[in-house]
């Protein structure tokens, strides 16, 4: 990017390192991996779901009352990546608790 555009910036790079976490998290859930292989094939599955997700978030649109759409522009997709994340990582504590949601809000157990 640096080289096309003539110049570099501090900013830039910033998109692809949350990808990439986004990525592994996703990859991560999806696959527990056990290996190192497994690891990096987890990450790369990661990143395909990651991929299909934000196309999917882009090109879709939802009717509202009215008659009117809403669609998601390019300028929103770091909230589609926010709330994509934000899901898999529910997920991922939803599956450590044993399928019980909001585990740290269970009763105590009984002091006998």
């Amino acid at each position: 990017m640096a080289q096309y555009q003539g110049f570099a910036d501090v900013n830039m790079g910033h998109g692809l390192i949350i990808a990439g976490l986004a990525a592994v998290i996703v990859g991560e859930t999806v696959m527990r991996p056990t290996s190192v292989r497994r690891a990096t094939l987890s990450a790369i599955v990661g990143m395909i779901i990651y991929r299909i997700a934000i196309a999917a978030a882009l090109s879709f649109a939802f009717p509202l009352p009215g008659g009117q759409t809403f669609r998601v522009e390019a300028t929103d997709v770091k909230l589609a990546t926010a709330l994509l994340v934000l899901i898999v990582l529910w997920l991922t504590n939803f599956r450590k608790s044993g399928g019980t949601d909001n585990a740290a809000f269970r009763e105590p157990a009984p002091d006998i």
